[in-house]
């Protein structure tokens, strides 16, 4: 279990996690006909948003544990029921409970993904091409901002005697909005020096 984890946040999911005993086993290990294990399931230590979806969606069909396949006659219902704060206690719970070890998940994490309530049950075929798909677009993402970086800091590095224009004009000559004055007034002056001379 992570040190950085609040214990008041595992003592909530712990509590909640008391309606999913019947299934899922006091520890964590699963029940026949009813519920794959907790411990030790790539799905539950693996990407947070698949795990905050299954909880969301309900499950169905086959799944493969740690190596081993299931198929429960009866579907794992949609949690969706249970309020952000609840349902990130309880995922933050069986992640560092039962031999696991993973972060945390935060209600703003279970918000965003409150839009896949209501969508069909997800599968295991199903789930397990999205979790790659999830894994691999977060691997690009990361490459991304890793070179978007990289090229900041090239930039940084080329431009780090520049300044400003106005930090130039306040710290080594008058500031540029007197000049700019300055430079109206003989302009006015000169126009109606012409316009006297015009006259005459």
């Amino acid at each position: 279990m992570s040190d950085s984890i609040d214990p008041a946040i595992l003592e909530k999911g712990k509590e909640i996690y008391h309606y999913c005993i019947a299934c899922h086993g006091s520890e964590g290990k699963g029940a026949a006909f009813l519920a794959p294990p907790l411990a030790k399931s790539e799905w539950v230590t693996g990407d947070p948003d698949t795990l905050i979806k299954i909880q969301l969606r309900g499950l169905e069909g086959k799944i493969s544990v740690a190596g081993k396949e299931y198929n429960f006659p009866a579907p794992m219902m949609p949690n969706a029921h249970l309020d952000d704060e609840s349902l990130a206690a309880v995922l933050t719970y069986i992640r560092n409970t039962f031999g696991n070890e993973a972060s945390a998940i935060t209600p703003d994490q279970v918000a965003a993904l409150r839009s896949e309530v209501g969508k069909p049950m997800l599968q295991g075929p199903a789930l397990v091409a999205e979790l790659k798909a999830s894994t691999e677009k977060k691997s690009e993402n990361s490459a991304s901002h890793s070179n978007e970086d990289h090229s900041h800091d090239e930039s940084s590095s080329t431009q780090v005697s520049e300044q400003p224009l106005s930090d130039y004009y306040s710290k080594s000559s008058p500031p540029y909005f007197v000049i700019g004055g300055i430079l109206l007034l003989l302009t006015v002056f000169i126009v109606i020096r012409a316009s006297r001379k015009t006259k005459k």
